[in-house]
């Protein structure tokens, strides 16, 4: 933590991190998100094929 960084906190927990990331920081949750969702609708279709498990790069 250094002083400027951005502070956000939920029921998960707390992170921070500079400004100047926050843009990119912000694309790479929402990616995680959609693919959290589609691992969920996989999984509740009965379809599961593990993909949560596989280690991505992006």
């Amino acid at each position: 933590m250094n002083p400027g960084d951005a502070v956000v906190g939920d029921a998960d927990g707390v992170v921070t991190f500079p400004p100047g990331i926050a843009p990119d920081l912000r694309a790479a949750v929402q990616a995680q998100a959609d693919r959290e969702a589609e691992v969920l609708a996989l999984i509740r279709a009965g379809r599961n094929d593990g993909r949560y498990a596989r280690v991505t790069n992006g």
